[in-house]
Protein backbone atom coordinates (compact mmCIF):
# COMPACT_ATOMS: atom_id res chain seq x y z
CA UNK A 1 0.00 0.00 0.00
CA UNK A 2 2.68 2.40 0.96
CA UNK A 3 4.55 1.29 -2.20
CA UNK A 4 1.41 2.48 -4.01
CA UNK A 5 1.31 5.38 -2.79
CA UNK A 6 4.78 6.70 -2.93
CA UNK A 7 4.33 5.91 -6.70
CA UNK A 8 1.29 8.07 -7.20
CA UNK A 9 3.03 10.97 -5.36
CA UNK A 10 6.14 10.70 -7.33
CA UNK A 11 4.63 10.82 -10.27
CA UNK A 12 2.31 14.14 -9.04
CA UNK A 13 5.56 15.69 -8.40
CA UNK A 14 7.70 14.35 -11.71
CA UNK A 15 4.63 16.26 -13.46
CA UNK A 16 4.66 19.23 -11.49
CA UNK A 17 8.54 19.55 -12.81
CA UNK A 18 7.86 19.09 -15.95
CA UNK A 19 4.84 21.52 -16.03
CA UNK A 20 6.70 24.43 -14.44
CA UNK A 21 9.66 24.74 -16.39
CA UNK A 22 9.53 27.73 -18.26
CA UNK A 23 12.28 27.05 -20.95
CA UNK A 24 10.54 24.30 -22.53
CA UNK A 25 8.61 24.23 -25.48
CA UNK A 26 6.21 21.73 -24.38
CA UNK A 27 2.72 22.62 -25.66
CA UNK A 28 0.66 24.60 -22.73
CA UNK A 29 -2.62 23.67 -21.79
CA UNK A 30 -5.93 24.83 -23.85
CA UNK A 31 -7.70 27.98 -22.60
CA UNK A 32 -10.83 27.27 -20.43
CA UNK A 33 -14.18 27.39 -22.21
CA UNK A 34 -15.49 30.79 -22.72
CA UNK A 35 -17.97 30.19 -20.92
CA UNK A 36 -16.36 29.59 -17.72
CA UNK A 37 -14.17 31.53 -15.29
CA UNK A 38 -10.48 30.84 -15.99
CA UNK A 39 -9.77 30.20 -12.09
CA UNK A 40 -11.96 30.30 -9.26
CA UNK A 41 -11.93 31.96 -5.80
CA UNK A 42 -12.40 29.35 -2.67
CA UNK A 43 -15.93 29.10 -1.05
CA UNK A 44 -16.47 32.42 1.01
CA UNK A 45 -19.12 33.48 2.85
CA UNK A 46 -22.23 33.93 1.15
CA UNK A 47 -21.67 37.52 2.78
CA UNK A 48 -18.17 37.83 0.55
CA UNK A 49 -18.45 40.65 -1.81
CA UNK A 50 -17.57 39.21 -5.38
CA UNK A 51 -15.27 41.18 -7.78
CA UNK A 52 -14.96 40.06 -11.23
CA UNK A 53 -11.46 40.74 -12.62
CA UNK A 54 -11.20 40.42 -16.51
CA UNK A 55 -7.96 40.41 -18.89
CA UNK A 56 -7.08 38.93 -22.34
CA UNK A 57 -3.86 37.51 -21.28
CA UNK A 58 -4.46 33.32 -21.65
CA UNK A 59 -4.48 31.81 -18.01
CA UNK A 60 -1.31 29.64 -18.79
CA UNK A 61 0.59 33.00 -19.34
CA UNK A 62 3.41 33.52 -16.75
CA UNK A 63 1.83 36.77 -15.91
CA UNK A 64 -1.53 35.05 -14.52
CA UNK A 65 0.48 32.60 -12.48
CA UNK A 66 3.21 35.24 -11.62
CA UNK A 67 1.00 38.00 -10.30
CA UNK A 68 -2.52 38.36 -11.21
CA UNK A 69 -3.28 34.73 -9.20
CA UNK A 70 -0.80 35.91 -5.59
CA UNK A 71 -1.99 39.16 -6.20
CA UNK A 72 -5.65 38.38 -5.69
CA UNK A 73 -5.05 35.94 -3.06
CA UNK A 74 -3.33 37.91 -1.13
CA UNK A 75 -5.94 40.91 -1.30
CA UNK A 76 -8.51 38.15 -0.41
CA UNK A 77 -6.40 36.93 2.36
CA UNK A 78 -6.27 40.34 3.83
CA UNK A 79 -9.45 40.65 3.52
CA UNK A 80 -10.73 37.22 5.64
CA UNK A 81 -13.46 36.06 3.55
CA UNK A 82 -14.52 39.18 2.95
CA UNK A 83 -14.28 39.89 -0.47
CA UNK A 84 -13.81 37.03 -3.21
CA UNK A 85 -12.46 37.79 -6.76
CA UNK A 86 -13.09 35.54 -9.86
CA UNK A 87 -10.86 35.55 -13.22
CA UNK A 88 -11.82 35.99 -16.65
CA UNK A 89 -8.55 35.16 -18.25
CA UNK A 90 -8.48 35.37 -22.30
CA UNK A 91 -10.98 37.21 -23.02
CA UNK A 92 -13.68 35.36 -21.68
CA UNK A 93 -15.64 37.80 -20.20
CA UNK A 94 -15.02 40.90 -22.68
CA UNK A 95 -11.88 41.10 -25.38
CA UNK A 96 -9.15 43.40 -25.05
CA UNK A 97 -10.01 46.26 -27.14
CA UNK A 98 -13.11 46.48 -24.44
CA UNK A 99 -11.68 46.16 -21.49
CA UNK A 100 -11.52 49.88 -19.90
CA UNK A 101 -15.79 50.05 -21.67
CA UNK A 102 -16.77 46.99 -19.62
CA UNK A 103 -14.63 48.74 -16.64
CA UNK A 104 -16.60 51.85 -17.34
CA UNK A 105 -19.71 49.82 -17.64
CA UNK A 106 -19.34 47.76 -14.53
CA UNK A 107 -19.84 44.38 -16.11
CA UNK A 108 -16.14 43.92 -14.92
CA UNK A 109 -14.82 45.09 -11.26
CA UNK A 110 -11.03 44.88 -11.94
CA UNK A 111 -9.89 44.85 -15.48
CA UNK A 112 -6.38 44.73 -17.70
CA UNK A 113 -6.15 47.60 -19.83
CA UNK A 114 -4.14 48.16 -23.07
CA UNK A 115 -4.02 51.49 -23.52
CA UNK A 116 -3.75 51.56 -27.15
CA UNK A 117 -6.13 49.39 -28.31
CA UNK A 118 -8.58 52.81 -27.52
CA UNK A 119 -6.54 54.64 -29.79
CA UNK A 120 -6.91 58.77 -28.78
CA UNK A 121 -8.45 57.67 -25.04
CA UNK A 122 -5.13 57.72 -23.42
CA UNK A 123 -2.45 59.56 -25.51
CA UNK A 124 -0.24 60.70 -22.22
CA UNK A 125 -0.14 57.19 -21.15
CA UNK A 126 1.24 55.80 -24.50
CA UNK A 127 4.66 57.56 -23.73
CA UNK A 128 6.01 54.50 -21.97
CA UNK A 129 5.73 52.95 -25.80
CA UNK A 130 8.65 55.50 -26.76
CA UNK A 131 11.24 53.48 -28.30
CA UNK A 132 14.47 53.90 -26.33
CA UNK A 133 13.03 55.97 -23.56
CA UNK A 134 13.56 53.51 -20.43
CA UNK A 135 16.57 51.15 -20.48
CA UNK A 136 14.64 48.51 -18.51
CA UNK A 137 11.38 47.11 -17.17
CA UNK A 138 12.16 47.97 -13.70
CA UNK A 139 13.27 51.99 -14.49
CA UNK A 140 10.28 51.74 -16.72
CA UNK A 141 7.57 50.57 -14.44
CA UNK A 142 8.86 52.80 -11.61
CA UNK A 143 9.06 56.13 -14.13
CA UNK A 144 5.28 55.25 -15.25
CA UNK A 145 4.14 55.26 -11.60
CA UNK A 146 5.57 58.62 -11.07
CA UNK A 147 4.51 60.29 -14.50
CA UNK A 148 1.05 58.77 -13.77
CA UNK A 149 0.20 60.25 -10.97
CA UNK A 150 1.18 63.87 -12.22
CA UNK A 151 -0.38 63.86 -15.68
CA UNK A 152 -3.24 61.14 -15.89
CA UNK A 153 -4.72 59.93 -12.71
CA UNK A 154 -6.52 63.04 -12.45
CA UNK A 155 -7.09 63.55 -16.45
CA UNK A 156 -7.61 61.00 -19.13
CA UNK A 157 -7.61 58.25 -16.27
CA UNK A 158 -9.96 59.82 -13.87
CA UNK A 159 -12.97 57.55 -14.74
CA UNK A 160 -11.29 54.55 -13.51
CA UNK A 161 -9.30 53.57 -10.18
CA UNK A 162 -5.87 52.42 -11.26
CA UNK A 163 -4.79 49.83 -8.50
CA UNK A 164 -1.18 48.74 -10.37
CA UNK A 165 1.18 48.92 -13.34
CA UNK A 166 2.55 45.76 -15.67
CA UNK A 167 4.85 46.68 -17.64
CA UNK A 168 6.30 43.97 -19.96
CA UNK A 169 9.94 43.44 -21.13
CA UNK A 170 10.97 45.08 -24.61
CA UNK A 171 9.58 42.75 -27.57
CA UNK A 172 11.37 40.92 -30.01
CA UNK A 173 10.66 40.60 -33.89
CA UNK A 174 9.40 37.30 -34.68
CA UNK A 175 9.00 36.11 -37.75
CA UNK A 176 8.90 33.28 -40.31
CA UNK A 177 12.77 34.24 -41.86
CA UNK A 178 15.14 36.12 -40.16
CA UNK A 179 15.75 39.79 -39.87
CA UNK A 180 19.59 40.74 -39.48
CA UNK A 181 19.55 44.24 -40.95
CA UNK A 182 17.33 47.05 -41.58
CA UNK A 183 17.12 46.35 -44.90
CA UNK A 184 15.58 42.74 -44.21
CA UNK A 185 12.39 44.00 -42.53
CA UNK A 186 11.36 46.78 -45.21
CA UNK A 187 7.81 45.70 -46.62
CA UNK A 188 7.43 43.05 -43.94
CA UNK A 189 3.70 42.53 -42.61
CA UNK A 190 4.30 42.43 -39.21
CA UNK A 191 1.54 42.28 -36.80
CA UNK A 192 0.84 45.58 -34.39
CA UNK A 193 -0.61 45.66 -30.80
CA UNK A 194 -2.04 48.78 -31.64
CA UNK A 195 -1.54 52.47 -32.65
CA UNK A 196 1.87 52.93 -30.93
CA UNK A 197 3.51 49.96 -32.21
CA UNK A 198 1.83 50.72 -35.93
CA UNK A 199 3.81 54.12 -35.97
CA UNK A 200 7.10 52.32 -34.46
CA UNK A 201 6.96 49.36 -37.63
CA UNK A 202 5.82 51.78 -39.79
CA UNK A 203 9.56 53.80 -38.59
CA UNK A 204 11.96 51.02 -39.77
CA UNK A 205 10.07 50.42 -43.08
CA UNK A 206 7.57 47.64 -42.29
CA UNK A 207 4.21 47.18 -42.76
CA UNK A 208 1.73 47.09 -39.53
CA UNK A 209 -1.43 44.95 -39.16
CA UNK A 210 -3.71 45.67 -36.50
CA UNK A 211 -4.51 42.06 -35.06
CA UNK A 212 -5.68 41.01 -31.76
CA UNK A 213 -2.73 38.90 -30.08
CA UNK A 214 -5.48 35.63 -29.84
CA UNK A 215 -5.32 35.48 -34.08
CA UNK A 216 -1.85 35.87 -34.70
CA UNK A 217 -1.68 32.10 -34.86
CA UNK A 218 -3.76 32.33 -37.56
CA UNK A 219 -2.70 35.15 -39.31
CA UNK A 220 0.91 33.65 -39.19
CA UNK A 221 0.02 30.47 -40.63
CA UNK A 222 -1.97 32.00 -43.25
CA UNK A 223 0.78 34.08 -44.67
CA UNK A 224 -1.71 37.10 -43.74
CA UNK A 225 1.73 38.52 -41.52
CA UNK A 226 5.36 37.86 -42.00
CA UNK A 227 5.84 38.69 -38.18
CA UNK A 228 5.10 40.04 -35.04
CA UNK A 229 5.85 42.16 -32.01
CA UNK A 230 5.61 40.26 -29.05
CA UNK A 231 7.59 39.06 -25.71
CA UNK A 232 9.34 35.89 -25.77
CA UNK A 233 7.17 34.54 -22.82
CA UNK A 234 4.33 35.68 -24.54
CA UNK A 235 5.14 32.86 -27.82
CA UNK A 236 4.67 29.88 -25.92
CA UNK A 237 1.57 31.33 -23.84
CA UNK A 238 -0.20 31.61 -27.87
CA UNK A 239 1.92 28.73 -29.35
CA UNK A 240 3.82 30.50 -31.60
CA UNK A 241 7.29 29.12 -31.37
CA UNK A 242 5.25 26.84 -34.09
CA UNK A 243 4.58 29.37 -36.61
CA UNK A 244 7.49 31.70 -36.32
CA UNK A 245 11.35 30.52 -37.15
CA UNK A 246 13.62 33.83 -36.13
CA UNK A 247 13.24 36.16 -33.40
CA UNK A 248 15.55 39.54 -33.41
CA UNK A 249 16.52 42.60 -30.87
CA UNK A 250 15.76 45.20 -32.72
CA UNK A 251 12.77 47.51 -30.64
CA UNK A 252 13.43 48.46 -27.27
CA UNK A 253 9.88 49.45 -26.26
CA UNK A 254 7.93 48.93 -23.40
CA UNK A 255 4.65 48.66 -22.39
CA UNK A 256 2.92 49.92 -19.38
CA UNK A 257 -1.06 48.14 -19.05
CA UNK A 258 -3.27 49.22 -16.08
CA UNK A 259 -4.25 47.35 -13.67
CA UNK A 260 -7.59 48.94 -12.96
CA UNK A 261 -10.77 48.91 -10.76
CA UNK A 262 -14.53 50.30 -11.46
CA UNK A 263 -14.56 53.34 -9.74
CA UNK A 264 -17.76 52.93 -8.03
CA UNK A 265 -16.84 49.49 -7.13
CA UNK A 266 -13.83 51.09 -5.17
CA UNK A 267 -15.52 53.96 -3.75
CA UNK A 268 -18.68 51.83 -2.14
CA UNK A 269 -16.41 49.11 -0.32
CA UNK A 270 -15.91 49.62 2.76
CA UNK A 271 -13.29 51.35 4.69
CA UNK A 272 -11.49 47.72 6.05
CA UNK A 273 -11.72 46.67 2.40
CA UNK A 274 -10.30 49.80 0.71
CA UNK A 275 -7.30 50.07 3.06
CA UNK A 276 -6.56 46.12 1.93
CA UNK A 277 -6.59 47.54 -1.55
CA UNK A 278 -4.59 50.50 -1.68
CA UNK A 279 -2.01 48.38 0.97
CA UNK A 280 -2.27 46.01 -2.13
CA UNK A 281 -1.50 48.70 -4.91
CA UNK A 282 1.03 51.27 -6.14
CA UNK A 283 4.28 51.73 -7.29
CA UNK A 284 6.45 48.72 -5.20
CA UNK A 285 4.00 46.24 -6.08
CA UNK A 286 3.97 47.13 -10.08
CA UNK A 287 7.75 46.85 -10.21
CA UNK A 288 8.44 44.10 -8.30
CA UNK A 289 5.88 41.86 -10.03
CA UNK A 290 7.12 43.63 -13.50
CA UNK A 291 10.74 42.86 -12.68
CA UNK A 292 9.93 39.08 -11.87
CA UNK A 293 8.10 38.95 -15.39
CA UNK A 294 11.42 40.12 -17.14
CA UNK A 295 13.19 37.75 -15.23
CA UNK A 296 10.53 34.87 -16.67
CA UNK A 297 10.48 36.30 -19.88
CA UNK A 298 14.88 35.57 -20.37
CA UNK A 299 14.24 32.19 -18.95
CA UNK A 300 11.70 32.01 -21.98
CA UNK A 301 14.24 32.96 -24.82
CA UNK A 302 16.24 30.20 -23.76
CA UNK A 303 13.64 27.87 -23.88
CA UNK A 304 12.91 29.30 -27.49
CA UNK A 305 16.35 29.03 -28.39
CA UNK A 306 16.33 25.46 -27.03
CA UNK A 307 13.01 24.69 -28.98
CA UNK A 308 15.01 26.57 -32.77
CA UNK A 309 17.93 24.53 -31.84
CA UNK A 310 16.03 20.76 -31.68
CA UNK A 311 13.58 21.91 -35.07
CA UNK A 312 16.32 23.51 -36.88
CA UNK A 313 15.10 26.74 -37.13
CA UNK A 314 17.19 29.92 -37.87
CA UNK A 315 16.39 30.67 -34.70
CA UNK A 316 17.74 34.40 -32.15
CA UNK A 317 19.98 36.90 -33.68
CA UNK A 318 21.19 39.72 -31.60
CA UNK A 319 21.94 42.93 -33.82
CA UNK A 320 25.32 43.93 -33.57
CA UNK A 321 25.71 47.48 -32.00
CA UNK A 322 26.26 49.04 -35.46
CA UNK A 323 23.01 47.90 -37.26
CA UNK A 324 21.12 48.67 -34.02
CA UNK A 325 22.09 51.96 -34.04
CA UNK A 326 20.40 52.02 -37.21
CA UNK A 327 17.49 51.01 -35.66
CA UNK A 328 17.38 52.90 -33.19
CA UNK A 329 17.76 56.15 -35.04
CA UNK A 330 14.33 54.70 -37.56
CA UNK A 331 12.51 54.23 -34.55
CA UNK A 332 13.09 57.70 -32.66
CA UNK A 333 11.08 59.64 -35.17
CA UNK A 334 8.21 58.61 -33.32
CA UNK A 335 9.11 60.60 -30.87
CA UNK A 336 8.04 63.44 -33.07
CA UNK A 337 4.90 62.16 -34.08
CA UNK A 338 3.38 61.38 -30.32
CA UNK A 339 4.92 65.12 -29.62
CA UNK A 340 2.73 66.18 -32.64
CA UNK A 341 -0.44 64.07 -31.96
CA UNK A 342 -0.54 65.34 -27.97
CA UNK A 343 0.76 68.39 -28.72
CA UNK A 344 -2.13 69.37 -31.04
CA UNK A 345 -4.61 68.28 -28.48
CA UNK A 346 -3.11 71.05 -25.94
CA UNK A 347 -1.86 68.04 -24.03
CA UNK A 348 1.43 69.04 -21.75
CA UNK A 349 3.15 65.99 -23.86
CA UNK A 350 6.58 67.85 -24.15
CA UNK A 351 6.78 68.64 -20.36
CA UNK A 352 6.25 64.90 -19.46
CA UNK A 353 8.81 63.62 -21.89
CA UNK A 354 11.30 65.91 -19.95
CA UNK A 355 10.03 64.77 -16.63
CA UNK A 356 10.15 60.93 -17.96
CA UNK A 357 14.05 61.39 -18.99
CA UNK A 358 14.78 63.10 -15.29
CA UNK A 359 12.88 60.24 -13.88
CA UNK A 360 15.23 57.50 -15.40
CA UNK A 361 18.35 59.43 -14.01
CA UNK A 362 16.86 58.61 -10.88
CA UNK A 363 15.93 55.54 -11.03
CA UNK A 364 18.59 54.09 -13.09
Amino acid sequence: MKRGLLAVLAVLLIGGFLISGCTTAKPLPESKPASEPASAPASAPASAIELKFSYHTPPQAGIVSMYFEPWTKQIEADCGGKVTITHYAGGTLVKAPDEYASLQSGLSDIALIETELTPGQFQLSEISMLPYLFPNVEVACRSMWDLHEKYTFDTELSTIKVLALWTTPAPYLHSKSPVQKLEDVKGMKIRSGGETDSYIIDAVGAVPVEIPTSDTYTALQKDLINGTLLTAEAIFAFHLQEVVKAHTNCFSTYKTFLIAMNKDTYEKLPADIKEVFDKNSGQELSTSHSAAFDENDQKALQGLQAYDEKVGNPGYFCLPADELARWKEAELTVWDKWLELTEAKNLPSRQMLDDAQKLVEKYQ
